[in-house]
């Protein structure tokens, strides 16, 4: 399990990272609340596709539900190790909701990857969407960037790997 919330925080931060230039903010000093919400975003969409993998490699029900409690505190870990100096415990319970919120919204998608610039019916143009609502901007560059950054970081996870593994762990 351990493994498979390395590989989403990993991918949160290379998101993370690559989505600054464009959406104009800088990687060193004290991060903007909307700064640490859109990597709380990026943790949020990472431990979705994590579950959707495992459900596409046939986990079942129980499984995902038990991944899906392990996740919890690796991703507070994650966000903590992260913005150390921007946590507190009123935030924890902001964090749960905030994950529970995302999951029900990625879960309507359909799709991995969005039909034309601007689908949100698609995982990735949702992210995309939820991105640009959070900083405020229909740009099509933050769009373009929010959508390209995280597929490759997506496709750096090997979670069909990792899935497979948890699921033989939690058996």
């Amino acid at each position: 399990m351990r493994k498979v919330g390395e590989a989403i925080d990993q991918a949160a931060r290379a998101s993370y990272r690559g989505l600054a230039p464009s959406l104009g903010f800088a990687l060193t000093g004290p991060p903007s609340e909307r700064m640490v919400l859109l990597f709380l975003e990026l943790l949020f969409f990472f431990s979705h596709v994590s579950l959707r993998t495992g459900f596409a490699k046939g986990l079942n029900r129980p499984q995902l539900e038990e991944i899906q409690r392990l996740l919890g505190p690796l991703l507070e870990a994650a966000a903590v190790g992260y913005f150390p100096c921007d946590w507190s415990e009123d935030r924890r319970p902001q964090f749960y909701e905030g994950l529970n919120r995302a999951e029900a919204d990625y879960a309507q998608c359909r799709r991995l990857r969005p039909a034309n610039m601007f689908d949100d019916g698609s995982l990735f143009g949702r992210l995309a969407t939820r991105i640009s609502r959070l900083w405020g901007s229909q740009n099509p560059v933050l769009f373009f960037a929010a959508t390209t950054g995280p597929v490759d970081a997506f496709a750096r996870m090997d979670l069909d790997r990792l899935m497979v593994n948890v699921a033989r762990a939690i058996d």
